[in-house]
């Protein structure tokens, strides 16, 4: 591209498991508080939550509408929805599917019409025996049609008026969090060098093996920009980070006894620094390099996932037990096999604490008037959604080898739910909506828009792109002025 702008930093902050209705579907509505009330010109067009969005409960044969209002719970919904391939395949199908099936082979038989379907069956798999004691299943299926307003997420809604939304961003996949954060990073799930993974437990092994060898936005950062004292990336995270587990590059830099790339976001959930686990070398925190003005880059922020996170292996090592988590996950707080004996659902209100903090310092640092802030989710949890996602090109999904047999050689030729994604920037305008004229917005974007912005495809080492996924997909920063566009006002207060 040969980019030239005034963009320097580009920090990205992905989020857990909510959909674009479920957080931005009602941002503006007639019974919200202003401004929310009315849209601005610029997001007139916004795809919210339309009137009498519903799906049809199988037991009663009632449909069942998307809801939400000023009194409702933060924690909604206090059981996790399901994430997997099938359960997703269930809410954007609309049928049950079995293993071996390629759900999108053929037509959906009603899209986005199995939301309901498929958390009945999360409660009839005896979930709700450690959720939080929800025992009435009739009132609480209605959850996963729920939608938050700005009431409850006032942080979320200030920054998507008072700078850019993006309502056509897709997960990469149509499944959970690791494959969608391995597309974010490295333009492909992952997987062996004939099949690609996608569900979560798939992974765990090559976690324990200390990531895939694929390339990364990472690598290519260092290829082209050259390694030096100062670091081109960092992954900033809390209790622990899925990016060190999943991507063998990033791995090999935290562990290092010299590492100057993976650090805690601010040292709450390790403030002993002379125990260097989970890294090699405990380079400054993302508030600290934000306050300095030493920030590489590119930034890549990871949310606070659990309140007790531990290793597996050695219960000695773990984090600070008890931080809520911040990550606005829906479900319960703990950390898989280490509960602690309080066992909350996670709150949206720690997540909007979260991303509070976070703008607050960005917008105070030296480096504001050169950023670019990306908060996106990374899929849609299970969580209601009115637009079906839409067909990837041939030419992108032929770039990554098919799902095994055991999910009838899913070609990935579908991109996941829609996510929330909101651009935060002096360099985009207040109250815009950011709009793709050809591929959709999806987590290759990020990779898109670094590439872009460092000009990754020069020099010695210079390519193209990861894979032809990420060369599809459209760059933020076709959307992004070269001049200051945007003085917004003083942060919002909770």
């Amino acid at each position: 591209m040969g980019y030239a702008g005034p963009i320097t930093n580009i920090i990205v902050v992905m989020l857990e498991n909510r959909s674009y209705d479920n957080v931005l579907g009602m941002l503006y509505a007639p019974g919200n508080p202003a401004p929310y009330n009315s849209a601005p010109a610029g997001q007139l067009t916004l795809n919210g939550l339309p009137p009498g969005a519903s799906n049809v409960d199988p037991v009663t044969g009632l449909a069942l509408n998307a809801w939400g209002g000023p009194g409702d719970s933060p924690t909604i919904p206090e059981t996790d929805p399901g994430e997997p391939f099938y359960d997703m395949a269930q809410q954007i199908q609309g049928a049950a599917f079995k293993e071996d099936d390629n759900p999108y082979s053929s037509s959906a038989t009603a899209p986005m019409g199995g939301f309901i379907a498929n958390y009945r069956a999360q409660f009839a798999g005896g979930q709700t025996a450690s959720s939080a004691g929800i025992g009435n299943v009739q009132n609480a299926v209605r959850d996963v049609m729920h939608v938050y307003t700005p009431w409850l997420m006032p942080v979320t809604a200030y920054l998507a008026r008072n700078f850019m939304v993006c309502d056509g961003w897709f997960a990469s996949a149509p499944t959970q969090t690791f494959a969608n954060r391995m597309f974010a990073h490295c333009a492909t799930p992952g997987g062996s060098s004939t099949e690609s993974f996608l569900d979560d437990t798939q992974y765990l092994l090559t976690w324990a093996a200390d990531g895939f060898g694929t390339n990364s936005v990472f690598a290519q950062l260092d290829a082209v920009l050259g390694l030096s004292a100062k670091p081109n990336w960092k992954v900033y995270f809390h209790d622990y980070s899925i990016s060190m587990g999943l991507v063998k590059y990033v791995n090999a830099a935290a562990t290092s006894a010299s590492n100057i790339n993976v650090a805690s976001y601010d040292q709450s959930d390790y403030p002993d620094t002379s125990s260097l686990w989970p890294v090699g070398a405990w380079p400054n925190t993302f508030l600290a390099d934000l306050a300095n003005g030493t920030l590489p880059p590119y930034s890549f922020v990871e949310p606070r996932y659990s309140n007790s996170y531990q290793d597996l292996l050695d219960s000695s090592k773990h984090a600070v037990p008890g931080l809520a988590p911040n990550s606005n996950h829906p479900g319960l707080a703990n950390f898989t096999t280490n509960p602690l004996p309080n066992n909350p659902p996670i709150s949206v209100v720690n997540g909007e604490l979260f991303l509070l903090g976070l703008y607050s310092a960005l917008l105070a640092s030296p480096l504001w008037k050169s950023s670019l802030l990306v908060i996106l989710y990374d899929e849609h949890g299970g969580l209601y959604d009115h637009v079906y996602p839409p067909s990837v090109a041939a030419a992108a999904s032929s770039a990554i080898p098919p799902a095994s047999s055991s999910y009838g050689n899913f070609a990935f030729n579908i991109y996941g739910g829609r996510v929330p994604a909101i651009i935060v920037s002096p360099f985009v305008t207040a109250g815009s909506r950011l709009v793709s004229s050809g591929a959709p917005f999806d987590h290759t974007s990020i990779i898109r828009t670094v590439w872009d912005c460092f000009n990754l495809d020069q020099g010695t080492h210079g390519a193209a792109s990861i894979n032809a996924w990420d060369l599809n997909a459209p760059s933020i920063l076709t959307k992004c002025s070269t001049t200051i566009v945007n003085n917004p006002p003083k942060p919002p207060s909770l």
